[in-house]
């Protein structure tokens, strides 16, 4: 570097960094990145946060214990979020119902009582009637709430396992067994 001067070289870096962001955000406005281009930025992330871990943590530590930081954090992140509301809720849908798909072609792709097979009114059924006890299983195992998109995850995680006594019915179905303990149209 051209300075000696600790203030100069910081003016520097600045100056050269802001210079790079602006070159980098107009080649990107332009075409976008690739596919290949946001794969090497996530290895690199990667990389500096496995050097950088023990500073990263410290920094995070010192800046949520100051009282401010957090209301700042807090008041950031809901901004964030209503600027892209829809958008993320609508990612959130997309990916949920793609899970739900999965899971339910896991454990058959149809009502296993009457063969109902519309992906909108398919849910997933505990068979031996204990779905309270799985789920309280599940919150203790892993400290979070397991029904909906949540199960449907899980399941998905653990590779659909076959010996939970799972299996797919349609909603009018399912109501009607926890309901009345049968179907209507079981034979």
């Amino acid at each position: 570097m051209p300075h000696t001067d600790q203030v100069k070289k910081e003016e520097y870096r600045l100056r050269r960094n802001a210079k790079n962001r602006e070159k980098y955000a107009r080649t990107r406005a332009v075409s976008g990145p690739t596919e290949e281009e946001l794969k090497k930025d996530r290895e690199r992330a990667k990389i500096y946060r496995e050097l950088h871990r023990e500073e990263i943590n410290e920094k995070r530590r010192v800046l949520y214990r100051d009282p401010s930081s957090v209301d700042r954090i807090r008041q950031r992140d809901r901004d964030r979020y209503a600027e892209d509301r829809y958008k993320r809720v609508k990612t959130s849908r997309r990916s949920n119902l793609k899970v739900k798909i999965e899971t339910i072609d896991a454990y058959g792709g149809e009502c296993a009582i009457c063969g109902e097979f519309h992906i909108e009114c398919l849910t997933i059924d505990h068979s031996f009637g204990d779905g309270g006890k799985f789920r309280k299983a599940m919150l203790l195992k892993t400290n979070r709430a397991c029904g909906g998109s949540s199960l449907y995850r899980f399941l998905r995680n653990q590779g659909f396992p076959k010996d939970l006594g799972l299996r797919v019915l349609c909603f009018n179905c399912n109501c009607s067994i926890g309901a009345y303990g049968y179907s209507p149209y079981e034979t």
